[in-house]
């Protein structure tokens, strides 16, 4: 049985189980141009069929705000074993949703954290790991596959290249001079990570043109400030789109992120970060790029998602703009904002009930729904 019938298959069943739901709450946010209102929020047969005011029978959540679920931007969650290619450093055919498990357990921690679409991308290790994809996490026994293809895969991190250890003295060799070691894997260094870029090997130069057209969404692995600064030339030098992965070293580049990458995606922000970093991330949000986050899981739980939004807050952002970033500003990334990110008649009937702000970890999860139905609800207290 394939792993595409299965991912079918899961996704028949979601239909066939989705439940018409209504909650009403004193705030929804929608996150639209409209303000969070009170209201009522109506799913029918996995999509929403309304929001505002209603006549439907609605569990009352009393002051308690709706959202749309959240979106975790950057993972290897359901197929850590299948990352990373050991032998070839550029695999611009490989397909992540070909390697993703939708039963895999890491799905179905997700949702009790109030995380709904999770984008699973290849390993580091790979100059190009290949397409990336999003997952719409697991509600009942299956994840289901939300867009096969989000993006390419591009990895800046020159500390990946290295080929593993157990290579004896050659790969030793290979480490300091170059020349990829016992494996015979190149590039070792962030030089020739970026030369491949610019002029793919012949037998991927065919494939790597489809991503050359200045729109094609291009995701980009980096660690240093160094490769940041690469990742930020790719427009001009690999005629490549990039959304920068990174840290802090992304937010002290703040005007040059704004013009030269289509998106930003952040780790985990630690709630205690210096007046620098504070000042460098609040610029980096008020540059006007797009930005998403990311846990890092299966390394982390999704939960430090919302332990960043708060830590983003502190740093002075705009809790409605971090709150953007967690939802409709991530699908949009991901190129998914037609299914997910906001709450409107037709998209999918993705939602999250919480005690009070999202961007506030003071507020406690109460519900999450994916597709109409319940993937969480907290206990009474």
């Amino acid at each position: 049985m394939t792993l595409r019938f299965l991912s079918l298959l899961a996704a028949t069943v979601s239909v066939l189980a989705a439940q018409d739901v209504a909650v009403k709450a004193a705030h929804v946010h929608t996150m639209t141009a409209a303000p969070a209102a009170a209201g009522t929020l109506v799913v029918k047969a996995g999509k929403i069929a309304s929001v505002g005011a209603s006549d439907a029978t609605a569990e009352d959540f009393g002051s308690a705000h709706v959202y749309p679920g959240m979106i975790d931007a950057a993972t290897v969650a359901g197929a850590r074993a299948e990352k990373d290619d050991p032998v070839d450093p550029f695999m611009p055919g490989f397909r992540m949703v070909d390697a993703v498990d939708p039963r895999h357990r890491d799905f179905s921690r997700f949702a009790a954290h109030g995380v709904t679409t999770v984008h699973v991308l290849p390993g580091d290790r790979n100059v190009v790991g290949g397409t990336a994809c999003a997952v719409k996490v697991a509600s009942g026994d299956s994840a289901t596959i939300l867009k096969p293809v989000t993006g390419l895969k591009v990895s800046l991190r020159e500390s990946e290249y290295a080929p593993p250890r157990g290579g004896g003295g050659n790969d030793l060799a290979a480490r300091i001079f170059g020349g990829g070691g016992a494996s015979g894997r190149d590039p070792t260094s962030l030089f020739g990570g970026m030369s491949l870029l610019r002029t793919p090997p012949a037998a991927d130069a065919a494939a790597m043109a489809a991503w050359k057209d200045g729109k094609s969404r291009t995701f980009v692995a980096t660690g240093t400030a160094r490769e940041v600064d690469a990742a930020l030339r790719l427009r001009a030098d690999a005629a490549l789109n990039p959304t920068v992965i990174g840290g802090m070293d992304v937010a002290s580049r703040a005007k040059a992120a704004a013009e030269n990458a289509a998106a930003v995606i952040l780790p985990p922000l630690r709630p205690a970060m210096t007046p620098v970093e504070k000042r460098d991330l609040a610029s980096l949000f008020a540059a006007g790029v797009p930005i998403a986050f990311s846990s890092g899981a299966p390394a982390a739980r999704a939960s430090v998602l919302r332990v960043s939004a708060a830590s983003a807050v502190r740093a002075g952002v705009d809790a409605a703009r971090v709150e953007r970033a967690l939802t409709v500003d991530a699908a949009k990334i991901l190129g998914v904002d037609d299914r997910v990110g906001t709450l409107e008649a037709g998209k999918d009937g993705d939602f999250v009930v919480l005690s009070g702000p999202l961007s506030d970890p003071r507020s406690r999860l109460l519900l999450v729904v994916v597709d109409g139905r319940t993937a969480f609800r907290a206990p009474k207290e």
